[in-house]
């Protein structure tokens, strides 16, 4: 605020403070006014001033993971470490032993059964708990990133302890969250499963009865029949693929951001995806190939060269539990490079759902522009 919009009336400060010069009408060049101090900054991260893009979001997701590249990298990093060293033995260990049995069966005949399920069993039960494991440490890191980005929009940044102490007392709301997403999924998979298996198996029976009607003086009715069958449930597996993938996409789409509207808005976990449900409306295709670009991205930054690296590992004259072991912990290792740019990504996507929906920018600029009035106005003797 200017001091020349103050009315004529007001006293000058005399306060020692404010002698520093400020044009004014009232003044000449040897005159000193008061100045008024410029308000905190109200917003340190770039400020989103409309609408974004897909090229803009991605630029930003860069633009804020270089900015906060250590304080990201480090915070994923004291999770994932220790879950590399863990799963990457138990996954070795265990995998050798079972490897060596498979190879003991394929070999003698006269092995006993017995030990065969204990290795399956003990195999199956590490894959859950290195599984369930996972699970709580990813969305732990997802949680702190997005604490770090949602913040750093809101002008604060954390260090990592700050940010892990603020996401921890949510965590629970997260597991609970992909718990009832996840229950979401597999109850719509088996819907589409169920009625797609029923409707081919409908026109199976119709398709074969009518087949053996039709050549049932003839040679080659009986093969026609069986390649006809053939291809009918090979297209209807396909089909069944496909219509499975394609309410797993949507709902995914529509729920991509209840994580940083569960953190920033402090929702439970059913409100949370609600809150993302309504944020994604009408956007959907447009978030989908948001995914689809993140997916992409993931691939370049993790899928790729953890592949090329697991290949080199197998033909390396190492013990075949070391070469098991590093690949499971490489494969945490590449994703503390890669979960926190997928987290601050979705946080970008909910400010930019909130700008499309609800004129989120123009609701932050105007409480900037208020707080910018309320601290001038002290400063001016108002």
């Amino acid at each position: 605020m200017d001091l020349r919009d103050t009315p004529d009336s007001l006293p000058p400060d005399p306060s020692p403070q404010n002698s520093q010069t400020l044009d004014s009408p009232a003044s000449d060049a040897t005159t000193s006014a008061p100045t008024v101090p410029a308000p905190a900054a109200a917003w340190a991260g770039p400020a989103i001033t409309g609408p974004m893009s897909i090229g803009d979001l991605l630029d930003r997701i860069f633009r804020l993971y270089r900015a906060r590249f250590g304080v990201l990298v480090l915070t994923a990093a004291v999770l994932m470490v220790p879950l590399a060293l863990i799963s990457g033995t138990m996954m070795g260990q265990f995998m050798v032993g079972y490897m060596d049995f498979v190879q003991n069966m394929a070999t003698s005949a006269s092995t006993d059964p017995g030990p065969a399920f204990g290795a399956l069993a003990g195999y199956g039960g590490v894959i859950f708990f290195v599984a369930i494991l996972s699970g709580l440490v990813s969305g732990m890191v997802n949680l702190a990133v997005s604490v770090h980005g949602l913040r750093f929009y809101e002008g604060e940044t954390l260090t990592v302890v700050e940010g892990l102490r603020r996401a921890l007392p949510r965590l629970w709301h997260v597991v609970l969250l992909y718990i009832v997403q996840f229950s979401a999924l597999i109850a719509v998979v088996m819907v589409v499963a169920v009625v797609v298996i029923l409707l081919v198996m409908l026109v199976g029976l119709a398709v074969g009865g009518a087949a053996m009607f039709l050549f049932q003086d003839s040679e080659v009715g009986g093969p026609l029949a069986a390649v006809g069958l053939v291809i009918l449930f090979i297209c209807g597996y396909l089909f069944l693929l496909a219509l499975m993938g394609l309410p797993v996409l949507y709902l995914s789409a529509r729920w991509i951001v209840a994580v940083p509207a569960l953190v920033n808005e402090g929702l439970g976990p059913v409100a949370a995806l609600r809150r993302s449900w309504q944020l994604s409306k009408g956007s959907t295709m447009r978030t989908v190939l948001y995914l689809f670009l993140l997916f992409v991205l993931s691939s370049l930054v993790v899928s790729i060269p953890l592949a090329v690296i697991q290949q080199i590992l197998l033909i390396l004259p190492i013990p075949v539990n070391v070469s098991l072991g590093l690949s499971t912990a490489l494969g945490s290792l590449f994703n503390i490079v890669w979960q926190p740019l997928y987290a601050i990504g979705l946080v970008l996507l909910y400010y930019d759902l909130r700008v499309r929906r609800e004129s989120y920018d123009v609701a932050r600029r105007i409480d900037q522009l208020e707080q910018e009035v309320g601290a001038a106005r002290p400063a001016a003797g108002v």
